[in-house]
Parts: C-alpha cells; structure tokens; sequence
C-alpha cells in the first residue's frame, strides 16, 4: 500500500449568587480514611464554617481573577459541557527517537465517516448522544498538539508512522473525575500505546486543551455544601521557637464557579516568624458553601481547576 503523508499545521442558584460573588473562611482538617501531612483536627460545624446563608465578603485577588474566568460557564444550560483536564488528545512518548511535529505517515486506511453521532454516559448517571467527528478529523487534531515534544538530540526526526486506526473507547480525566468515551485510537510503532483522540465533537467540551490536569482531587459532602480541598500547609515550626498562627482557607463563589484560598493570617506584634519551607506540607481545609454546589466548577487560586469527588 502507498503510505500517504499527511500534513495539518446548579440547576438554579439563590438569587444572590446570580447577583454577587461571596467568600467565607475554613480551617485545614482530614477527611476520614484520608492521610494527610501534617494531621489536623477536623473542624466541626459552627466553628471555623460558617452555617449556609452566613456572612459572606467580595472574593479579590486571585479568586475574583478566576471566578470573572467562568462567568460564561453554562451551568444552566440543557446539558453541562465536558470539562477536559489536561490535553485532549494524549501519547505517552516516543520508543525511539523523535518525531517530526505535524507530519503523519498513514501505513492504513482510514475509516470512512463513522457515526455522525455518539453516546456517552454522564457524571453523576444519565447519558447523552453527541455530534461525532471523524476519523479525519481526529487526525488533524492529533497532529495539531497532542503528540509529544520532539526529542531534537536523540537522532533525526521523522514522520509519525500511523498503522491502525480504529473507533473504541479511552478513559479521559475531567472535573467530575475520569470518564470514559468513545475515542478514535491510533496505533503507531514509535508511540507507546495507542493515542486516543475523543470522538464527540469540539462542542461537546468547555475549552478543551486548556485546563491543566493535577492529581488533587476535592471531595463533596452529601450535603452538598461542605467541600474539602487539599492545600499547602504550614509545616511544624523551627524547635525553640514560637508557633506562627495556623492558616486557613476562603471560599470565594458565583453562579458558575467556586474558588478556594488560602488565607495567611498576620504574624502578631511581636512574634518573629520562623522561616521554614513549606514544601512537603500539606493538609485538607474544609470550607461551606453558601448554597449546594450543583454543576458549578470548583478551583484552588493556587492551582486552577480542580475534580470533584461526591460522596
């Protein structure tokens, strides 16, 4: 067969979130069964949590930065978008030596249309039928970013030699935690594994490509109110010296989103502050939101985007 060188350069929220952003405070705890460094106690209601409905100020900063991110995030529409976390289309490296960025050697057919439409089943139950792309058409976005930096040093580059291409399914992460759906899979000797390409068309997602994926996952009470992020913490303090106060998180919400900060509070008059590196130091801050979460995204000011695991 001739190889072919391709080449392609809340459901409704109280009136007042509609209105007004609005930030509360919390402290760090642990989530049962949740290892954490350092271990701090759990923060029990009507302590550092305010009740729903309590006192809230204006987010600023970072938080108001984000929040005024998603204020277009359709939280009401008929359908919430597929937020994607990390790269849409994904390879695990080369076995080799680099390959040349935007060039594909096809050593396959490709699959004619495919289906103009595909089913997936949602976050949180339910299921959906979406517009499709093609096998074509998955290709161009494959070679428009989701291959691998070329390794320049380790030899000449080459073309991405492509010898299978078949329709199935991959597992994607995404805001509400991994998510498996139909993929256009392409199989080629210098990548490892196959690179899955999503099959539902570029609407079906909120600005894919552009959310960087991290580990942290925040965890959603039943209740649906009380959400816990995982932090930076202030480590253990220097031996003979004085403890600093502890620091505590802020919640920062709007109709589309919520944004949690941490909070630094002041040294008082008089105490030297210990000068240590806070790296290593983690711990959960435990925060109540003003209504129940609903479909709204859930971000740290310090780390973006972050995935929700319901209780």
């Amino acid at each position: 067969m001739q190889s072919l060188i391709v080449r392609t350069g809340i459901p409704a929220l109280a009136a007042a979130l509609l209105l007004a952003a609005c930030t509360a405070t919390g402290q760090p705890g642990s989530p049962p069964g949740q290892a954490g460094a350092p271990q701090a106690a759990p923060v029990t209601p009507g302590g550092a949590l305010p009740p729903p409905g309590g006192a809230v100020s204006p987010p600023s900063g970072a938080a108001a930065k984000l929040l005024d991110q998603w204020t277009a995030f359709p939280v009401s529409g008929s359908r919430r978008p597929l937020v994607l976390l990390g790269e849409d289309v994904r390879a695990d490296g080369y076995t080799g030596g680099g390959v040349a960025p935007g060039v594909a050697r096809l050593e396959t057919t490709l699959p004619g249309d495919g289906p103009r439409r595909v089913r997936i089943e949602l976050p949180g139950g339910g299921s959906a039928e979406l517009p499709a792309i093609s096998a074509r058409q998955a290709l161009d976005a494959l070679m428009q970013g989701g291959l691998p930096p070329a390794d320049y040093f380790a030899g000449p580059v080459s073309p991405l030699r492509i010898t299978n291409v078949v329709l199935g399914t991959a597992s994607f992460h995404t805001d509400r935690g991994d998510l498996t759906l139909p993929a256009w899979l392409f199989t080629s000797p210098q990548v490892r594994g196959p690179m899955p390409v999503p099959a539902p068309a570029r609407e079906a997602f909120w600005r894919p490509g552009q959310h960087g994926y991290r580990a942290a996952v925040a965890m959603l009470d039943a209740d649906g109110v009380t959400l816990q992020v995982r932090m930076r913490a202030k480590g253990p303090g220097c031996p003979g010296e004085p403890s600093t106060p502890p620091w505590t998180a802020e919640v920062a919400e709007s109709a589309t989103a919520v944004v949690v900060s941490l909070r630094f509070p002041p040294t008082p008059t008089g105490l030297k502050p210990c000068i240590q590196p806070a790296i290593g130091y983690s711990a959960w801050y435990k925060v109540r939101l003003s209504v129940p979460l609903g479909d709204r995204v859930v971000l740290t000011a310090e780390e973006g985007l972050h995935a929700v695991r319901r209780a």
